[in-house]
């Protein structure tokens, strides 16, 4: 079965949760859906998204764009327009320096989750910000398992985070170090919290719910009609 490389053309607009996971997509482009709440385009090869495309499913809730080959993010170009945006996956790609505004804030956060886990961070001072974040977790977490630590320290949109998932790959000097242990070497710089743009912070198998692989058509669920679709 071949893969797609291409986004489909003929997705019904009534399609509430898609999944083009396990394909070979390098660029996405959403296409406007807005009944879609449930977005899945994990383990593909994507290299670049297109983030104002994000404006087209303003129903969006879930974003699942883990283990891909993304250098960047920009949440923060469309998070004001996705007001029901619960979690977004970016685990295991290939983000190596961000801020507040690249994750969405401040329209992103407050019951909001952003997976970084599994990035190839480099731990010098544009991500000092997150690296004392993390440290502040570190030393709470000592202490003892306050459920209020996260909002002490600010790592509540990271979700329940493993620190040993959480790792320098940059520099050398400071690869393999958990970004916990290295704010001392990041004595001298301004957390950039402070300073950023945050205001105060072709042959193709579909299945559609219970459809035979085959051609995409509509398939309403009992549930007030609405419609799935997975593709790979």
């Amino acid at each position: 079965m071949e893969k797609l490389t291409t986004i489909p053309e003929d997705i019904p607009t009534s399609v509430t949760r898609l999944s083009l996971s396990y394909n070979l997509l390098r660029r996405l482009r959403v296409p406007p859906l807005e009944r879609l709440w449930e977005l899945n385009v994990k383990w593909n090869q994507l290299e670049t998204v297109d983030w104002e495309s994000l404006r087209n499913v303003p129903a969006l809730k879930y974003l699942n764009l883990n283990h891909n080959r993304l250098t960047q993010v920009n949440l923060g170009a469309v998070s004001k327009d996705l007001p029901n945006l619960a979690i977004v996956h970016l685990e295991g790609n290939r983000l190596s320096s961000f801020n507040l505004h690249d994750l969405g804030f401040p329209f992103v956060g407050a019951v909001s989750v952003v997976k970084i886990d599994n990035n190839p961070f480099n731990c010098d001072c544009a991500m000092a910000w997150l690296v004392n974040r993390f440290r502040c977790l570190q030393e709470s977490l000592k202490i003892g398992d306050d459920p209020t630590s996260c909002i002490r320290c600010g790592t509540c949109v990271f979700g329940l985070v493993k620190l040993d998932a959480m790792v320098c790959s940059s520099p050398e000097r400071l690869r393999g170090v958990a970004l916990s242990n290295v704010s001392d070497h990041l004595s001298r710089c301004v957390d950039e919290a402070t300073t950023s743009k945050t205001p105060g912070l072709q042959t193709r198998r579909y299945r559609i719910e219970g459809t035979a692989a085959g051609h995409l058509k509509s398939h309403p669920k009992t549930n007030g009609g609405t419609h799935e679709a997975q593709i790979r």
